[in-house]
């Protein structure tokens, strides 16, 4: 069987940084962009021949786009290998829950031009206990958000009828979505989705349930988007 245990991001520490930056100019997300918010680890290399104070730059752009993201540093790519491999990231609940806890951290410590870096933001929304009928809502509800932009956290400006000095509101696009959510009969479900890829797998049976969580990575997040899953999930409780 063929299964995706991870998205590996290799970002080069002399001129990394001034690639991000490239792409934050671009219209739309710049490739590096996507790549940085669909990442589960990244290598930053070469950090023999940038500077410390470069290393530290660059690796603050990168969690200002992915809060939870491991980040190695490297020297010609040496590192020991079960940092890249095995890391289950698409159905460890042990590992999307240490993802959560550094989530919990950054936010507590970030402020908002941190958490929306250059249009790219994450969104944190608790998730109760749910029944089967929430588990079918939430399910049709992130269907909607990957493939369809629906529940838009505000509508956005199109580029040609904003005036000058205007804020362009981004359009909505989720480039990863990861959650960890228990149902009433106690089984323990992890979501994992980059971009219009989105899979669920259950991760435990007939365990205490829990409360959870769905963060989503990317432009034209907001409250809107996470009021409108509170309220379809209220609505049906």
């Amino acid at each position: 069987m063929i299964a995706l245990d991870g998205v590996v991001c290799l970002i080069d520490a002399v001129f990394g940084l001034e690639q991000i930056q490239k792409d934050q100019e671009v219209a739309g997300i710049g490739e590096s962009l996507r790549q940085l918010a669909s990442a589960d680890v990244v290598l930053l290399n070469k950090c023999d021949l940038a500077s410390e104070e470069l290393v530290d730059r660059t690796e603050n752009v990168i969690k200002s786009y992915n809060s939870s993201i491991p980040i190695h540093r490297t020297i010609r790519g040496q590192l020991p290998l079960e940092k890249i491999l095995n890391l289950d990231a698409f159905h460890s609940r042990p590992r999307l829950a240490a993802d959560f806890g550094q989530i919990d951290h950054d936010h507590d410590h970030e402020d908002d031009e941190h958490d929306h870096f250059r249009g790219i933001s994450s969104l944190i929304i608790p998730l109760p206990i749910l029944s089967s009928a929430q588990e079918d809502i939430l399910d049709e509800w992130i269907r909607q958000i990957l493939w369809n932009g629906l529940y838009e956290s505000e509508d956005p400006t199109p580029d040609d009828q904003a005036t000058a000095g205007e804020t362009v509101s981004p359009k909505l696009k989720v480039l990863r979505c990861k959650g960890l959510y228990s149902t009433i009969e106690g089984n323990h479900i992890v979501i994992q989705g980059v971009q219009t890829l989105y899979e669920t797998t259950v991760v435990g049976r007939n365990r205490h349930p829990e409360n959870g969580k769905l963060v989503l990575i990317g432009t034209g997040l907001g409250a809107r988007i996470k009021k409108s899953l509170e309220s379809l999930l209220m609505t049906n409780d």
